[in-house]
């Protein structure tokens, strides 16, 4: 599926062969930092207030069950993490630092972490199209270029120098349209998921009864199945 996603990227946007680009800063309004907090284990409750941990966008995929819970005083209500929010790692090994991600749903409570940016966006670009582009194997070496730090620490990209960086001048029309064909995709694999777990399902009653005709006597296979349908 993500291999489908990638060359139908390629086919829409020939960075390669870009002729005009833009700096990121004409279509983020702005860049937030999330905070640290000395916090362990996993929030066993969605009322809970949490904070993302780093793998929480790991591969450009949002999951928010990598967290940690914190105390209640301590979370930040500005920071909660929304519904269509583009989230960036600024902090991490040299092959994953810039990756992103898109928040297209959420439970509530989920704070941002010091170590992941939202990038807060105008009506001139589509998240979608931005996340994958990030996230684009031909556009990273350009994010990984953005990236400083020690050889005995993580890589960091400032919010300045984020700022700064050149993305191809797309059409909002071709962008959009993009972020549809990813939209259908996933409502197939949604659909397709489900009727897997069906047709699993179904399998398994009709072993349950392959079972039953076997071994149970005839009249009480017959109140089983008026008891199951």
């Amino acid at each position: 599926m993500l291999t489908h996603f990638k060359s139908r990227f390629i086919e829409m946007f020939d960075i390669q062969h870009c002729d005009k680009w833009i700096p990121l800063s004409r279509v983020v309004t702005s860049i937030e930092s999330g905070k640290s907090f000395n916090c362990n284990k996993m929030r066993d409750s969605e009322d809970k207030p949490a904070i993302l941990k780093l793998g929480a966008i790991f591969g450009g995929i949002y999951n928010p069950e990598e967290n940690k819970e914190v105390d209640p005083n301590l979370f930040i209500k500005s920071l909660e993490v929304k519904k269509g929010d583009v989230l960036m790692s600024r902090k991490n090994t040299y092959d994953l630092v810039g990756t992103a991600a898109f928040v297209s749903e959420t439970p509530p409570n989920l704070m941002i972490p010091d170590l992941i940016f939202r990038l807060n966006l105008s009506e001139s670009i589509n998240p979608v199209f931005l996340v994958s582009l990030i996230n684009n194997e031909m556009f990273r070496p350009r994010i990984k270029e953005l990236a400083h730090g020690s050889s005995s620490s993580m890589p960091n990209i400032s919010k300045e120098a984020l700022r700064g960086l050149k993305i191809p001048d797309v059409s909002l029309d071709t962008q959009n349209e993009f972020a549809s064909f990813i939209k259908r995709v996933d409502k197939s694999k949604i659909d397709f998921e489900s009727q897997l777990t069906i047709t699993k399902s179904v399998d398994l009653i009709v072993v349950c009864l392959a079972v039953l005709i076997s071994v149970a006597p005839l009249h009480v296979f017959c109140r089983l199945i008026k008891i199951i349908f």
